[in-house]
């Protein structure tokens, strides 16, 4: 779990019960309360968070739900290649990514962050905050999609990160 935490701000998938707000790219929604029913506790930014987030269009928050999970989430105003999908991020750092089939519109993949260690089950989807059945498993989809069709945003990005399981 420290792994994950410590590997969370290079991180970034259901609709997120926020406050609805105008169709305009410039105003944020704010932060949700809760996620998947389950209360959301916001976690400050670290300083690799803060660095990350200032040039991003948009916003990045991270919060635990008091049930092992850590839900990362941003805010998306454009099309950016700064967005990118978790598991590469998670690649970067080391660790060693089993894909696992996508379902119910997430991708799902489990981390290791070495060898032996607990596996952690992650999920990721990207959606529409206007159009929420406008949704993409694949970052680089959503990218292309995105860029032709830039009125179709603001976009949540979601990245769920589960407790570790035995290996």
């Amino acid at each position: 779990a420290a792994a994950l935490a410590a590997i969370s701000p290079l991180l970034a998938a259901a609709p997120l019960s926020a406050a609805k707000a105008p169709p305009s790219e410039d105003v944020f929604p704010g932060w949700p309360d809760e996620f998947e029913g389950r209360a959301l506790t916001a976690l400050p930014l670290n300083s690799q968070e803060k660095a990350f987030s200032a040039d991003f269009p948009g916003r990045l928050g991270v919060f635990d739900d008091s049930d092992g999970r850590r839900i990362i989430l941003r805010w998306v105003t454009k099309a950016t290649r700064k967005l990118h999908s978790s598991a590469d991020c998670l690649r970067a750092t080391g660790c060693e990514i089993e894909p696992l089939p996508p379902a119910d519109g997430w991708r799902y993949f489990l981390a290791r962050p070495e060898a032996g260690s607990m596996k952690s089950h992650v999920r990721e989807r990207i959606y529409s905050q206007n159009h929420p059945a406008q949704a993409w498993q694949d970052v680089s989809a959503w990218f292309w999609a995105a860029g032709k069709n830039p009125q179709s945003g603001p976009w949540w990005a979601v990245t769920v990160i589960e407790a570790p399981h035995s290996p």
